[in-house]
């Protein structure tokens, strides 16, 4: 009676060791069709996304700011000048850097995103080794793929030009006005007589 007990108790734990494992096994099958969508290719499309939204708020920055400068240039007579194309060059420059750092960040998110997944993914798996539930676990999956695949709202880059506008409206104002005289009503002396010196900003 003892060896026969003892036989059927191993034969219980042996039955619920290989249902835990094929729960295991389908639960993993589950989670991971259910995170299979998330290709390099959808993290390119997630950057792009990024990318496609912020240009956008950027290029508008960048007419708002160029026609500000001109407006003020030509008040002043300098829409041709030296120190008017200097300014633009500037401009252009820094609009350019603006660029790649929207690239960057683009690619940041992504990345932030792809290790959200990784963690998410790997985190059901855990769950799924201790409760062997893989119903549990491919729901838990469903609902965090959805959540992870819906796109991300328009990024807000804030007003990227106004660094620019300070730089070059007040801080290097006298360093300009230094390099391009002539048309700030100056010598290399000093003021020419019966002019006066006038600013960008």
């Amino acid at each position: 009676m003892c060896l026969g007990g003892n036989n059927s108790a191993a034969n219980d734990a042996s039955n619920l060791a290989a249902q835990q494992q094929a729960g295991v096994a389908q639960g993993t099958q589950a989670v991971n069709q259910a995170f299979s969508g998330f290709t390099p290719q959808f993290y390119q499309g997630r950057t792009q996304a990024y990318i496609n939204a912020a240009e956008p708020q950027l290029q508008n920055q960048y007419q708002n700011t160029l026609q500000n400068l001109t407006y003020r240039l030509g008040n002043q007579g300098l829409t041709n000048s030296s120190a008017g194309n200097y300014l633009g060059n500037q401009l252009n420059q820094y609009t350019n850097q603006q660029q790649q750092n929207i690239g960057n960040q683009a690619y940041a998110a992504t990345q932030g995103l792809e290790q959200q997944v990784a963690n998410s993914q790997n985190q059901i798996l855990g769950q799924l080794s201790a409760s062997y539930n893989p119903t549990i676990a491919s729901q838990q999956a469903l609902n965090a793929a959805a959540n992870f695949a819906t796109p991300s709202p328009a990024p807000a880059i804030g007003n990227l030009f106004q660094d620019w506008t300070n730089i070059y409206g007040t801080q290097q104002q006298s360093s300009i006005a230094a390099q391009y005289p002539y048309y700030y009503g100056q010598s290399a002396y000093g003021p020419s007589a019966g002019s006066s010196q006038s600013v960008i900003y």
